[in-house]
């Protein structure tokens, strides 16, 4: 087995770390969980249009939904490097799955598949984003 360099360990460490947030976030029971969303929602009403407020909690939901794959995703491709992306996207698919059977288990909360797909094309943006960043400071165009 080849040494682990010290990047992969951080990047490790890192993605335990927002897998631990990603579990704190989903034992939240559906009335803490809509207190955070809707903490973010009265912050954006002033600037939404009246029409879209009704849609506005879903909207905060999904989107931090994929945002935090996202980081995910970001930080599990430091770990495989983006040649490696198909290990990336099963880890975090993978994630996601037991995240929502975690949520099962949580009052007012559910088990979604939707939220699945939210979460790994999350993954998938980060993942894009990282791969693209290592190209760029790699220096060798070819590697990612």
């Amino acid at each position: 087995m080849k040494r682990l360099k010290i990047r992969q360990i951080v990047f490790a460490v890192l993605a335990l770390l927002c897998m631990a947030v990603i579990f704190c976030f989903s034992a939240d029971n559906s009335e803490e969980s809509n207190e955070k969303s809707n903490f973010f929602v009265e912050q954006l009403l002033e600037w939404i249009p009246s029409g879209v407020r009704e849609n506005l909690s879903y909207i905060v939901r999904k989107t931090a939904h994929f945002t935090i794959y996202a980081v995910l995703g970001f930080l599990v491709s430091g770990i495989f490097i983006p040649r490696k992306i198909f290990y990336t996207l099963s880890v975090c698919f993978l994630y996601a799955c037991t995240d929502e059977i975690h949520q099962y288990f949580v009052p007012g909360r559910a088990c979604r598949f939707q939220d699945v797909i939210i979460d790994t094309s999350g993954a998938l943006f980060g993942a894009l984003i990282f791969a693209l960043i290592f190209r760029i400071f790699s220096g060798n165009k070819g590697s990612a």
